[in-house]
């Protein structure tokens, strides 16, 4: 997008994003001789007593259609071009242009950024001007609350050292003026008992947030990719690819709790619902495949539904030997998700320190 004659905008921080898309194309050195809510006039960084180059843009704010017009501009360069352009090329305008990149890897090199910059645009930005881009700016000009986690030091070294190698992972919605959802991960005791491991507020549940997430816990955990650990989650579809992604060598449980509820709106029944978690509970391949065939007698399209699914993630009989789990369910993550119900209703500092 570059600046013409005419052109509308928004706010006056849409048309600062315009003029340094411009520059950044062209290599032009401008500076804003006038930037205020009102005004703004733009020249030619190089104009000087010997070099008197005529670009200049003028853009001003109408009251009426509340938006900020092009009313002047003269295009014409009779400097040289230069690919250094200080702060024109700032940290938000950064982070506009990688927000997906550092949205998905949190943990982005300020050199990998500096170099990408450098091979894709063409110029050159400093180490500081990287180091400040830590938020998502939105077109308002505004910044909002993205993401934030809490693992503390004492929880992870305990499932470390003494805890079974069985991870629950769960979502739930906020529900006080600040919204959003808690990412929860929580552990089991000796007893089978919940222990909270970390926990996450995001803007929304989605394959992103889960993968930086689990990004987070594979590292405090040392997990390894996975090897010699249990999951148990529901079946969104963005936590199942973030876990492949992350943890490929991960024993990964669906609860069968939400395959029924998922089932249930088209098969329906006390009977249907008995015989599934009696599949589900078999710890003998042949209990599981004398309840499939009466499932299957029942109704022939939920017999094929539940087949289709990976058998080894919902059904004991069909588990990987020694990993000493054998649970069906994310039963600790709901009752996780109870207990801190009251603590979901407060402001977000008072939810997170309760």
């Amino acid at each position: 997008m570059e600046p013409k004659l005419g052109d509308i905008f928004e706010s006056v921080e849409q048309h600062k994003l315009c003029v340094a898309n411009y520059v950044v194309s062209h290599g032009y050195q401008i500076y804003f001789a006038k930037f205020d809510s009102v005004r703004i006039i733009a020249k030619c960084g190089k104009r000087n007593e010997d070099n008197q180059c005529p670009f200049i843009l003028h853009a001003a704010w109408m009251y009426k259609e509340r938006s900020l017009k092009i009313k002047t501009m003269t295009r014409i360069h009779k400097c040289s071009r230069s690919f250094t352009f200080g702060s024109i090329v700032s940290p938000e305008w950064i982070g506009r242009h990688y927000m997906t990149e550092i949205s998905n890897k949190p943990k982005l090199k300020l050199r990998e950024i500096i170099s990408d910059i450098k091979q894709t645009f063409r110029c050159d930005v400093s180490i500081g001007q990287c180091r400040r881009v830590s938020v998502i700016n939105n077109p308002d000009g505004k910044s909002y609350f993205h993401r934030f986690c809490i693992c503390f030091k004492a929880l992870s070294s305990g499932w470390k050292s003494c805890y079974r190698k069985v991870i629950d992972l769960d979502g739930c919605f906020l529900k006080g003026e600040v919204k959003g959802e808690l990412l929860t991960t929580t552990g089991r005791d000796a007893n089978n008992q919940v222990y909270p491991i970390a926990w996450v507020v995001v803007d929304v549940e989605n394959k992103p947030n889960w993968t930086w997430f689990l990004e987070l816990i594979h590292d405090d955990l040392m997990l390894d990719g996975g090897r010699g650990l249990v999951i148990i989650s529901d079946q969104h579809k963005g936590l199942l690819e973030a876990v492949k992604d992350i943890l490929p060598h991960v024993e990964h449980k669906q609860c069968a709790r939400h395959i029924y509820a998922n089932l249930k709106k088209a098969y329906t029944g006390l009977k249907f619902k008995t015989l599934l978690w009696a599949s589900a509970m078999s710890c003998v391949e042949g209990d599981f495949k004398k309840h499939m065939v009466e499932i299957k007698k029942l109704s022939p399209r939920a017999y094929e539904c539940l087949m289709s699914k990976q058998l080894g993630t919902w059904c004991r009989a069909n588990f990987t030997p020694g990993f000493a789990c054998e649970t069906v369910e994310n039963g600790i993550s709901e009752c996780f998700n109870s207990i801190i119900l009251e603590a979901r209703k407060k402001p977000l500092i008072q939810c997170l320190r309760r």
